[in-house]
């Protein structure tokens, strides 16, 4: 039907190649006409365009300016006349942003021209000579490749990028002016690698950068950030534009700030994403660096916003007993608790061999299959434990037998996990249950003497049925669980089935105390029966021993065994010693695929000496003990004691608990050299996508700190989120966005739901002529290498240049060693090595070169073949090793065939690999067996690499899981960071924050007015008003108990507004004699004036623009005032409640054990907490400025010098949601001091520091 369909209206690649084959059929006319103009001529194209551009909005930019004017030069406007301008003014940007799209769309044809032109000059000369302007001079002062001669600017066509010299040589084909046209329209164009994608974005990049607005180029790395700004660069400023890369530049800098006011910027995602972080956590204007997100291109797109959005963005601080930690302290218990379970695995994997390998159909229920899980779920990347399942069957055994305990959601799990008495549990409590009734009939037997005859005969019939129904109950029990029971007195420890015994011989002695009364004999056919079936075992023997008269029946064993004299028989008790199964409990499990790990009954048991360690594993349970708490009759100070206690204790608890769980998975599921690296003594983060050290990042909750125990090196204090966003999120934030890959199709519908982007295949310029052949599949990793090393040497031997594919540092290494072993020469680079990455890709395809590399040199690394490569089959790839994601391999395999090049590409995989061992198919193992491969055996199919393919697919799904419910969980957060930032943004500017304060005391009142008239709380009122807003009520009693709630808040918002005023100008007509003194004085010194104000318990200094405040006296000095205290306690508050979202994020993790939708319960709850949140910072704001006054004594101050207010940059750490970067962040330009007026601060008086406290009892200790 597909089929079908797509002949009768064509594929969606056919739609797209016809709406762009005009597009490109303009562009070569337009370039026609192009190629006539002079190289001035040439340049001078970009101000014509620029030109065409600003007449097209000149009205709507002129309404836009005048009303600016008028908001600047009104200082006292009302709001609501404020208010309608604002929205004017925002109605005519968005109209004036979709004329400039409209003229865009014209201009394309001719700009592309103009651009495709520039590169054929560039490829077909030497130098191009220009006349020089100041941009060419400003260029040539940076650029060695540009002389200025007289008024001449002469290009050199050779310059270096990345690092090395390269020589222009691309002019764009035909099918990348489609490509070009693609990205304009704000799409993902999916180009096959070597293509030329760097290229391609030359065009929408120079036309989108027209306006002025700035455009984005987002890369993966810093490298090609750097590379691509300098390589691509030199054309966009040959026709008179600005290009910059903020990588190049230190965070919150004034470069940094220069780099996004260029017109075209180039940088990586993640130092986009937290410059935006960076700006909402600015405390002057000075620091903010970005301009609005206007239009972005991302290069290698499916890794940017697929890839790398399985995290958020984070900036970090100090966080309060931040270095307060007890990884070190815990270290060694945990070590002991992973040292014992590592002892218990290498204990029970040769026993789990010896039952499976001699047992082909082994079922689930079995021991060997039991034990083969065991060591699954203890260890799975035990290496023995790793190789043995690359052995015929095996696999296939562990798969059928996990499958069978993990049905009806880990029903029988429990059995792999635990020691194995549950049986024995059981029974147990079945027993005891028919043991109750049992004694409850005979006491009421043995009081039947005092009915009469009748009521005796009666009670007798009654006690005979029950009896008999116990009896049966009984029975039925003992013979459900006899198989069961005698399977499991095989493996279990003899002794602890003792329990068992004796309380079936209890059971049946009330039996038989029942039949004497009933005047029956006391012998039992059931008793009997089970008394042979534990007699069968010498297990059951021992058991029976244990459980009944020892000694006796020992004599007995024992005289049996000496009068047979039959040596099998001693060699089964000795058997008897070693079978234990109960002490194969797991200390702790690891679910690799969920990325926990759970400690054990077992594993507390084993690293506690005495019940109080025991205790250092375990929650309390808090809940109960405050119910009982709440029954206790307890004065209620001593109940809140107690109750703060309770609480404490479980705080202390549960950080300890995360501390040792964290310690455990740093042991269990961080690997040295393939998750981290350790350089110069502090551990470092290797990006699994691209192979690269993650700079300064740090993974969070804890875990970096104990990966750092672990590994013996300083562990640094904790930190806390300040500031987050997910890449999503941020990148939906341009206005326009588009995209560049050769591996985007696979994500389409990805693409399409959360970016509204569409993905549009272009064709390629030449047919490919790569040979990708199909995986060879070997049984262990040691024969895989076997195999990759005698492949490199043969093709080393040939001449052709050879590129390793490893999926991590450790693999780079071994592969390394070994061809250091067999004396070939080669190049490594992985995360170690990246210094000298330039050099080894432009060796990388020279005769014979053979590289190692991590996934560094998969994307966006142009690999040039050197002579007589082509004639002997181009670049050879080989990959170690499927990565989870089928795009990586494609961008692997395609360093390859570049241009229509030859080349080849060749996958090595083996079942011992991650990808195979968690999510690979049991088929290729059982095809592997039934084919009986021998040692060093490959096989190699079609269906073998479409069943790994598959595999990738579910790892695929799997994150778009992650990455969905991330998104989901960050939409949550997005509208709130949303609302918050636009009011921080609007105080840091200040030019709506009069239309916020405004809404914030409208809010106040109405919340005031409102909750105590519902509570009918007159004095609660009265209190409010006071406190909050520092007025008194307007009401009597009576009239605020029997008005109108509405009418009530409207007359409150007056009065509090008109205290307010007049407490504002009085406080400013006391500190404009301070300002015009200073201003007189030492105005030419100094550009800002530093105020301290209170609140009566709190000191804030507030830093106001000198000059601005002399001149137009109150206006700027509130300004200064209203933002300085909006700022601060918007602050405070989002931290708060970041931190109050993290814990909840976590505490709502539990919702799923009471069946309910976690992110559901998170919705509702952070809707609250962010409602509270609102309240608070508009009740915090209004009280402060409304008590807000100079401290005593202030028009005798002292002068000195004093800093802009800044972010406290210095303390905070960008990185990801398990990953954080460590970069310091720097305030740039000096530029002119700001001073400071203070007063000397009385020993009584609050402390300036804001902590509240006098300060006599604080700094003035000091």
């Amino acid at each position: 039907m597909a089929n079908f369909l797509a002949k009768l209206f064509g594929t969606k690649y056919d739609r797209d190649l016809k709406q762009l084959t005009p597009i490109k059929d303009r562009v070569l006319v337009a370039y026609a006409e192009v190629q006539r103009l002079s190289n001035d001529e040439l340049r001078a194209k970009t101000v014509e365009f620029r030109e065409v551009i600003r007449e097209a909005v000149k009205e709507d930019e002129d309404r836009i300016a005048q009303i600016k004017g008028e908001l600047e030069s009104n200082y006292d406007m009302p709001v609501n006349q404020k208010e309608a301008l604002y929205k004017e003014m925002e109605h005519l940007e968005t109209e004036a942003y979709k004329v400039t799209q409209e003229v865009l769309d014209d201009l394309l044809p001719e700009a592309f021209a103009v651009m495709k032109e520039t590169a054929r000059r560039f490829k077909e000369n030497e130098t191009v000579e220009v006349t020089a302007t100041q941009l060419d001079r400003d260029i040539a002062a940076y650029r060695e490749c540009i002389d200025i001669e007289g008024d001449k600017a002469i290009y050199h066509t050779s310059w270096v990028a990345g690092g090395n010299l390269i020589k222009w040589d691309m002019c764009h084909f035909d099918v990348q002016l489609m490509g070009g046209a693609v990205l304009h329209q704000g799409k993902i164009a999916e180009m096959a690698t070597g293509e030329g994608k760097t290229l391609v974005a030359t065009l929408p990049v120079y036309l989108n950068a027209l306006p002025g607005k700035g455009v984005h180029v987002v890369t993966v790395n810093d490298y090609l950030a750097k590379r691509d700004s300098e390589w691509m660069g030199l054309l966009y400023e040959f026709l008179g534009l600005t290009v910059d890369c903020i990588d190049k530049h230190e965070p919150n800098t004034l470069e940094r700030k220069k780099a996004y006011d260029a017109d075209i910027t180039y940088g990586t995602n993640n130092e986009f994403g937290f410059d935006y972080l960076r700006d909402n956590m600015a405390r002057n204007l000075t620091e903010l660096v970005q301009r609005p997100h206007n239009y972005a291109i991302v290069d290698e797109v499916d890794s940017v916003l697929i890839d790398d959005a399985r995290t958020p963005l984070i900036i970090s601080g100090p966080t309060p007993r931040g270095d307060q930690q007890e990884f070190d302290r815990y270290k060694p218990v945990v070590e002991k608790l992973y040292n014992a379970q590592k002892a218990l695995i290498t204990e029970i994997l040769p026993q789990a061999r010896r039952l499976v390998t001699s047992n082909p159909d082994i079922k689930p229920e079995e021991l060997g299959a039991q034990l083969l899980l065991r060591c699954h779920r203890g260890l799975p990347k035990n290496k023995a434990f790793i190789k043995f399942l690359s052995e015929p069957n095996i696999k296939n055994v562990l798969q059928r037998t996990e499958s069978f305990y993990m049905a009806e959601n880990n029903r029988n799990m429990f059995i792999i996990d635990n020691d194995l008495t549950v049986l024995d549990d059981e029974l147990n409590e079945k027993i005891h249950k028919i043991n109750q009734k049992l004694e409850e009939y005979n006491f009421v037997h043995e009081q039947y003497v005092a009915f009469d005859e009748e009521g005796k005969q009666q009670q007798q019939e009654n006690y005979r049925k029950s009896v008999m129904s116990a009896r049966k109950e009984c029975e039925q029990v003992l013979q459900e669980s006899k198989k069961q029971l005698s399977q499991t007195i095989e493996k279990e420890d003899a002794g602890k089935f003792a329990k068992s015994f004796e309380n079936i011989v209890t059971l049946y002695k009330n039996i038989a105390f029942a039949d004497r009364c009933l005047g029956k004999e006391a012998a039992s056919d059931t008793l009997e029966s089970y008394r042979d079936m534990m007699a069968s075992t010498l297990q059951g023997k021992i058991a029976s021993c244990q459980a009944l008269d020892t000694k006796r029946v020992l004599e007995e064993m024992l005289k049996s065994l000496r009068e047979k004299n039959i040596s099998q028989e001693f060699e089964k008790m000795e058997e008897v010693k070693e079978i234990n199964f109960g002490r194969y409990g797991l200390h702790f499990i690891i679910e690799e695929k969920l990325n926990s790990v759970t400690i054990m009954e077992k594993g507390i048991e084993a690293v506690s000496r005495n019940a109080d360690e025991a205790k250092l594993f375990v929650l309390p349970e808090v809940g109960t003990e405050l119910a009982q708490l709440e029954q206790e009759n307890l004065d209620p100070k001593e109940k809140a004691a107690r109750k703060a206690e309770i609480l404490r204790e479980f705080s202390v608890a549960s950080d300890r608990a995360h501390t040792v769980q964290q310690l455990l998975k740093a042991y269990t599921m961080f690997e040295k050299d393939i998750e981290y690296v350790i350089i110069d003594n502090k551990v470092k983060i290797v990006d699994e996508q691209t192979g690269r050290i993650m700079e300064g990042r740090r993974y969070s909750d804890g875990m970096h700190q104990a990966i750092e125990a672990k590994e013996n090196v300083k562990v640094e204090a904790a930190t806390q989120t300040y500031a987050t966003i997910t890449l999503q999120n941020y990148f939906r934030m341009y206005k326009k966005l588009a995209g560049m890959t050769g591996t985007a199709s696979t994500e389409a519908g990805e693409f399409w739901n959360i970016y509204k982007l569409d993905v549009v295949e272009i064709p390629t310029n030449k047919p490919v002529q790569r040979i990708d052949y199909e995986d060879k599949v070997y049984k262990t990793k040691r024969e895989k290498y076997e195999a990759v090393v005698n492949e490199i040497i043969s093709l080393h031997e040939e001449g052709r240049p050879v590129l390793v594919g490893t999926t991590s540092v450790e693999d780079s290494e071994l592969l390394s060693k070994i061809l250091k072993m067999r004396r070939i020469e080669h190049n490594v680079l992985n995360a170690k090595l990246h210094q000298k990455e330039a050099d080894i890709v432009a060796e990388a395809g020279r005769p014979g070169t053979v590289t190692i590399s991590t996934n560094m040199a998969g994307r966006g690394t142009d690999i040039k073949l050197g002579p007589g490569v082509a004639d002997k089959g181009g670049l050879a790839i080989i990959g170690t090793e499927r990565h989870d994601s089928r795009r990586v391999d494609r961008q692997l395999r395609g360093r390859a065939g570049r241009q229509g090049d030859k080349g080849s590409s060749q996958f090595y995989v083996s079942l011992e690999d991650n990808l195979m061992r968690l999510f690979g198919s049991d088929r290729i193992a059982s095809i592997m067996d039934r084919l009986g491969l021998q040692d060093g055996e490959v096989i190699q199919h079609s269906m073998i690499s479409k069943s790994i393919e598959r595999a990738q697919k579910k790892v695929e799904e799997n994150n778009f899981g992650i990455r969905k419910r991330l998104l989901e969980y960050d939409d949550v957060m997005n509208t709130q960071r949303d609302t918050i930032y636009r009011k921080r943004r609007n105080a840091l500017f200040g030019d709506r924050l009069p239309i916020d304060l405004a809404q914030i005391f409208e809010d106040v009142c109405v919340t005031i007015v409102h909750d105590n008239w519902e509570a009918k709380d007159y004095v609660g009122f009265a209190e409010d008003l006071i406190t909050i807003c520092g007025c008194d009520s307007p009401f009597e009693e009576n009239e605020f108990i029997e008005g109108r709630p509405e009418k009530m808040a409207e007359q409150v918002y007056d009065l509090v507004m008109q205290n307010y005023n007049a407490r504002m100008e009085s406080l400013c007509e006391k500190i404009y004699p301070i300002i015009e003194r200073v201003y007189l004085s030492e105005g030419h010194r100094f550009l800002n004036i530093a105020l301290p104000i209170t609140d009566g318990k709190k000191m804030l200094n507030v830093v106001a623009p000198l000059k601005k405040c002399y001149e137009t006296k109150n206006y700027d000095i509130r300004l200064s005032i209203e933002k300085s205290i909006t700022l601060a306690v918007i602050d405070d508050a989002w931290k708060e409640h970041l931190r109050d979202l993290d814990d909840l994020k976590q505490e709502v993790q539990n919702a799923s054990y009471e069946h309910k939708d976690p992110l559901l319960i998170y919705k509702l709850e952070s809707f609250g907490l962010f409602d509270a949140l609102l309240k608070r910072i508009n009740r915090e704001i209004a009280s402060f400025l409304t008590k807000s006054a100079l401290p005593e004594m202030q028009q005798q101050a002292p002068v000195r010098e004093a800093k802009l207010p800044e972010s406290d940059a210095k303390k905070l750490q960008t990185g990801r949601n398990e990953v954080g970067s460590g970069r310091q962040v720097t305030q740039g330009g000096k530029g002119s001091a700001p001073i400071r007026v203070e007063k000397k601060v009385g020993r009584n008086d609050p402390c300036p520091c804001g902590s509240g406290k006098k300060y006599k009892n604080c700094h003035g200790q000091e």
